[in-house]
């Protein structure tokens, strides 16, 4: 039975139009699970989440995967601390790194 569930049809799609077919990062690849494959995940995520809460594991800053919680929340928490810093007269620095270009750059793979 776990191997039915490990098997996947592969749909590799062009990120954008136009772009060169022949190029492996030029693709997404999308991959289509079995229903029962999906089921299961759903039934574990659930599961560690219930734990993770119940067990106060979880980070009170984190906003990624929590429900109720999203960019928008991580921003608003990054802007009211910026600006209760400025009222104290501390020093602010924000940097911002953008992922994409690391994941998808050619020197990177």
């Amino acid at each position: 039975m776990s191997e039915v569930l490990k098997l996947a049809e592969l749909n590799p799609t062009l990120k954008k139009f136009g772009a060169d077919h022949e190029e492996y990062p030029n693709f997404w690849t999308i991959s289509n699970l079995p229903m029962i494959s999906k089921v299961v995940e759903k039934d574990a995520a659930e599961q560690l989440t219930h734990h993770v809460v119940t067990n106060s594991l979880d980070e009170s800053l984190q906003s990624a995967y929590k429900k109720f919680h999203s960019t928008e929340t991580a921003l608003v928490r990054v802007q009211s601390d910026t600006l209760c810093a400025i009222d104290n007269r501390q020093s602010v620095m924000l940097h911002l790194i953008p992922l994409t270009t690391l994941f998808y750059s050619r020197d990177f793979l």
